[in-house]
């Protein structure tokens, strides 16, 4: 998911916040507030808004959960043994527990928080 806008490796062009070749599998999706801001420091903030600006998957959508899932699989089945989930405290902890749920094979899985401290 580009942040942004410019030109692929191939010399495609990314516009911020499109994905023309999803728009057929995301339709039956319910729209994440990719615009909402974090206003107040709240879980629901925390954990459904943009961070820092960044895109944000809607991983409670089985459909999204179902696609990391096989990405990762796809990462265990060459030989990679485990994950980091950045910014874990930004997903809801149901997320963080269905989507390593779905993988084929064993895999170490740690997250990533930072504190108040930085």
């Amino acid at each position: 998911m580009a942040h942004g806008s410019g030109t692929r490796v191939a010399g495609s062009q990314f516009g911020n916040k499109q994905y023309p070749h999803l728009t057929a599998q995301i339709t039956s999706i319910k729209p994440v507030q990719l615009t909402l801001k974090i206003t107040a420091i709240t879980r629901g903030a925390l954990q459904h808004c943009e961070l820092v600006g960044l895109h944000d998957l809607d991983t409670d959508a089985p459909y999204v959960q179902s696609q990391l899932a096989n990405y990762l699989n796809d990462l265990l089945d060459i030989g990679v043994a485990g994950f980091r989930l950045d910014a874990s405290k930004h997903m809801p902890a149901n997320d963080i527990g269905d989507i390593p749920g779905k993988l084929n094979k064993q895999s170490v899985v740690f997250q990533e928080v930072i504190d108040q401290g930085g």
